[in-house]
Formats: C-alpha cells, sequence, structure tokens
C-alpha cells in the first residue's frame, strides 16, 4: 500500500501518500455500503462533523463510511484527487501529480447533487478556499469544466446515467 493515515493539518485524521503518485493513478477504492438517503440517521450533532463519512453517488444514494482509509480522505478547495468511476467500482484517482508525504484530498462538491441541501465549513486553508464546500453546481464554471475534464465530477455522471 503506497498509503498511510496520520494526523491532518486540515482536520482530524487525512491519507498521506508514501511515494510520488503520477497523475491520473488509481489511489484508492472506495468501498463502503450503498445507502438510500433513508438510511442515513446522522444526529444534529453529527452533520456538518467529522463523523459525516458518506459519499453522494445518485439523486438519492450515497455510499456510507466502510471502516477504511477512504473514510479519512479530507477535503480541499484545490484538490489533488478526485473521484471516478470505473465499472462498478468508485476510486480516488490523482488529478495531479502527488509527491512524497502529500495528503491526499478531493473537492467534496464534486459529489453533491443540486437536491442534496448538505454544506459544510471549510477549513482546508488553501489559497483558494471557498470557506463553505456545497453542491457542484454551486461552483465556479471554470472549476466545473476542469473536474469534468479529470472525469471527477460525480454528479453529472450520475445524472447522465
Amino acid at each position: 500500500m503506497i498509503l498511510y493515515v496520520a494526523d491532518s493539518p486540515i482536520s482530524g485524521h487525512g491519507v498521506f501518500s508514501k511515494a510520488k503518485i503520477p497523475m491520473d493513478e488509481k489511489i484508492l477504492r472506495y468501498s463502503g455500503p450503498i445507502l438510500g438517503v433513508q438510511d442515513i440517521k446522522l444526529s444534529d450533532e453529527d452533520i456538518n462533523k467529522t463523523s459525516d463519512r458518506y459519499v453522494q453517488i445518485g439523486r438519492a444514494l450515497y455510499m456510507g463510511p466502510s471502516g477504511q482509509m477512504d473514510d479519512w480522505v479530507n477535503h480541499r478547495c484545490n484538490p489533488n484527487a478526485g473521484l471516478r468511476w470505473f465499472g462498478d467500482e468508485l476510486w480516488l484517482i490523482s488529478i495531479w501529480d502527488i509527491e512524497l508525504g502529500q495528503e491526499i484530498t478531493f473537492d467534496y462538491s464534486t459529489s453533491i447533487g443540486p437536491d442534496d441541501p448538505w454544506t459544510m465549513s471549510c477549513r482546508c486553508g488553501c489559497v483558494v478556499c471557498r470557506k463553505i464546500v456545497g453542491a457542484f453546481h454551486q461552483l465556479p464554471v471554470s472549476l466545473r469544466q476542469f473536474y469534468q475534464s479529470c472525469g471527477v465530477d460525480l454528479v453529472n455522471h450520475w445524472v447522465s446515467r
């Protein structure tokens, strides 16, 4: 495994690279249970906190926590990775070259559909930080186009299916 979990300067724990990873490389397979929106039971305290580890994969479908390393991938407004489907498997792929020791991150907005009201205060600290993580359609057009060119815009993937 070329990854490890450690304390993150972004939030809690994060996933880091043990080696250089070239652009467009599969990094980590997401493997949590598939749940309908009605199956997700979070208390008001859990919403927008680190215990909320669900990735939207369809209009009312989510991949829940796996208990594995994929639960620890943090958001960043200027990420180095993104989620892409390969058949029926969801993979985190590199959208830039990733250096040894670098934290692996993706933009959570790439998996949040227009009907999902979920938002999160962002603490990524990068120069282009948007301060709030929300739905994909709220991103600037140029950023949406970039993610689409990388194939990591989950929302458009499941909307077009």
